[in-house]
């Protein structure tokens, strides 16, 4: 048997030989197959970012245009689809105030769904949104559904010197509807105590509640 200078025989290096082209031509596919795999991804993002972007400015130009809007009925349909044509800030926005020309118009279970939609990132405006869900709660005599959006509004509220006591408020209100006095009279109590100068005449009411507890 041929061998070289190394006393290896030559079959045994042509072996090793093939061995090593066939892992180099491994390894090179599947280093193309990363890079093509990559460059999909950089390409995609590319074309989501732009393709968001575009979205974005649309839908900002469009709500702009419907704030410009003097006819009510008109501005109305325009944020609707607005609100209906996406997901980006603007087209948020437009869902809430969509939610609230269907509140203003009596259309309370399609404003909360509306509501329901909206998504911000403000917990002011989180507030405002779980109130105004309450509210159509409360005109549809669903009052324990309504407690509970105000909940989430307190949880939210943390503590706020305007909006707390502006919901407990709220809150007091359903009590009594309720004639649930004791609950009513601890609302008015948590303003009295925390919150006195939210209400100038809290006095009188906190007194209401009181003699109708039987405290």
């Amino acid at each position: 048997m041929e061998k070289n200078s190394n006393n290896v025989p030559t079959n045994v290096m042509e072996e090793q030989a093939e061995r090593g082209n066939a892992i180099a031509k491994v390894n090179k596919n599947v280093i193309i197959a990363c890079v093509v795999v990559f460059v999909a991804i950089i390409c995609g993002g590319l074309v989501w970012y732009f393709v968001h972007q575009n979205n974005v400015a649309k839908a900002q130009e469009a709500i702009g245009v419907a704030d410009m809007e003097m006819n009510d009925s008109i501005q109305a349909v325009m944020y609707k689809d607005i609100a209906d044509a996406g997901s980006n800030a603007p087209n948020q926005r437009a869902k809430l105030l969509t939610a609230i020309k269907l509140y203003e118009d009596g259309k309370y279970q399609d404003a909360i769904g509306y509501l329901d939609d909206a998504s911000v990132d403000s917990d002011v405006i989180t507030v405002g949104i779980y109130c105004l869900k309450g509210d159509c709660y409360v005109n549809l005599k669903k009052f324990d559904e309504a407690l509970g959006c105000y909940a989430d509004a307190l949880d939210k509220a943390e503590g706020n010197d305007q909006l707390v006591p502006y919901v407990l408020l709220k809150e007091a209100n359903i009590y009594r509807e309720q004639k649930n006095y004791e609950k009513e009279l601890e609302c008015y109590t948590a303003i009295r105590t925390d919150y006195p100068m939210f209400l100038s005449d809290v006095d009188k009411y906190y007194e209401r509640a009181r003699l109708a507890a039987g405290k």
